[in-house]
């Protein structure tokens, strides 16, 4: 329900301002950039691609990270 819910307001962001919804969904990655120079040459292609990168990519929720064990 939450995951449909979390969507659903995505998609409202989207209609308002298309790379902040991207930005939440996704992060800071080439979707966010694409959005927002999509945005900025005409909304409408911007919050197009907004919609589609919502409702077809799963969002970003695991970080990896690479442990260094440093011996002396």
């Amino acid at each position: 329900m939450c995951d449909v819910l979390c969507k659903l307001c995505l998609l409202i962001i989207a209609f308002i301002c298309p790379p902040l919804a991207v930005g939440l969904h996704m992060g800071c990655n080439n979707d966010f950039c694409i959005n927002l120079l999509l945005t900025l040459l005409l909304w409408l292609p911007g919050m197009i691609h907004a919609f589609f990168v919502i409702i077809m990519k799963e969002p970003l929720t695991t970080y990896t990270t690479r442990v260094v064990h440093v011996y002396h």
